[in-house]
């Protein structure tokens, strides 16, 4: 899915929500475009769980420029919301790309 965080969100401001299944988060994959600079970025609340919970010990959220992602992860989820969260210092809109693989329990 696309993300666009808008312009001169120095808050973590609510970008999309839906609901997601219980489950399994298997991979997470994030293309950063370039230009972005590392003045703006995302995170995604898999009901209560922070993705990322830290890529490393400064990054709290996907960031970066002209930059990929890959988590290969094993993650249990609740079935709940899923929210996205971004932040944007820069007085221009950024996007991002998202993918989630999420192995539905039951299926």
């Amino acid at each position: 899915m696309g993300i666009e965080v808008p312009a001169n969100t120095t808050a973590p401001v609510l970008i999309k929500k839906w609901k997601g299944v219980r489950g399994v988060v298997k991979t997470v994959y994030v293309d950063v475009s370039a230009g972005v600079g590392y003045v703006a970025g995302f995170f995604v609340d898999y009901a209560g769980i922070r993705l990322p919970s830290a890529i490393d010990q400064d990054q709290q959220y996907f960031s970066g420029d002209d930059s990929e992602y890959q988590l290969n992860v094993h993650i249990p989820v609740s079935e709940g919301d899923v929210s996205i969260y971004g932040v944007n210092y820069d007085s221009v809109p950024h996007r991002f790309w998202l993918v989630m693989y999420v192995e539905e329990y039951g299926v």
